[in-house]
């Protein structure tokens, strides 16, 4: 009985070797914190990529319409970068909200799997002790 439930033990830590716990493990690495600072950042910078990219597309819109270009940097911002200001602060608080709440579940899930995946290679762990007559405490072990 005990080699069976040992058996079981190790497919089930073999695979979930082969799905999860390499990125778990990267994840478990950080402290949450860590872990939802690096990604909110990652998010606010993709927002401003991404809104400064559209500035530059109206910017080349502008150009190729034949309009005057906006030679002062106060004029530059007036027309280019103000009407996105609110839109840009909008989308940054929204996607980090919802990034903090994705990789914060991200990071608990982990978090559980990696325990669940220690307590597995323990209670092998346990079986191979067993197994040798070690943790017995003196006692006769019946395999």
């Amino acid at each position: 009985m005990l080699d069976r439930e040992k058996i079981i033990l190790m497919t089930e830590i073999a695979i979930e070797e082969k799905n999860d716990i390499s990125e778990d493990k990267k994840i478990a690495s950080y402290y949450i914190e860590d872990y939802l600072f690096i990604n909110n950042f990652k998010t606010v910078f993709s927002i401003l990529v991404l809104s400064v990219s559209m500035i530059f597309i109206k910017i080349l819109l502008h150009i190729e319409k034949g309009k005057n270009i906006p030679t002062t940097a106060s004029e530059l911002v007036e027309e280019f970068v103000s009407p996105f200001v609110w839109n840009i602060i909008l989308f940054i608080v929204i996607y980090s909200l919802i990034s903090t709440y994705i990789y914060g579940n991200r990071y608990q899930k982990a978090e559980k799997r990696m325990k669940l995946y220690i307590e597995k290679k323990d209670q092998v762990q346990n079986y191979n002790n067993i197994e040798k007559g070690e943790n017995n405490h003196g006692e006769f072990t019946i395999i």
